[in-house]
């Protein structure tokens, strides 16, 4: 007890996101233009892709929507509190990766 623990599991998948809540999350786009003069349907929008006869094309790494989450991380300096051998419990103090019910993988 009291030990410090590593545990790598994986986040939680978000299917596809609108651009707006995966890039507003990671301090980008807030839609296009204000609120005024007739602009009602492009707030959760990306606005423009790039420019139009040169370079005619989208530059590769433009942030755009996709999947989030699902990758491999890694918590470090989980804390145990108390061991329960008779029903195979370890409770940690801290937070863990994850979905409920997921398997964990501890490492000290």
């Amino acid at each position: 007890m009291g030990q410090c623990l590593l545990c790598p599991s994986q986040r939680l998948f978000h299917r596809l996101p609108l651009c707006l809540h995966k890039l507003q999350c990671s301090g980008g786009f807030g839609g296009v233009g204000g609120q005024t003069h007739g602009q009602h349907n492009r707030a959760r929008k990306p606005g423009s892709l790039g420019a139009s006869s040169y370079p005619s094309r989208v530059f590769k790494g433009k942030r755009l929507p996709g999947q989030m989450g699902g990758e491999q991380v890694k918590v470090l300096n989980l804390r145990v509190l108390k061991v329960i051998p008779e029903s195979n419990l370890i409770l940690v103090k801290g937070s863990i990766p994850g979905a409920k019910g997921a398997y964990l993988t501890i490492e000290k």
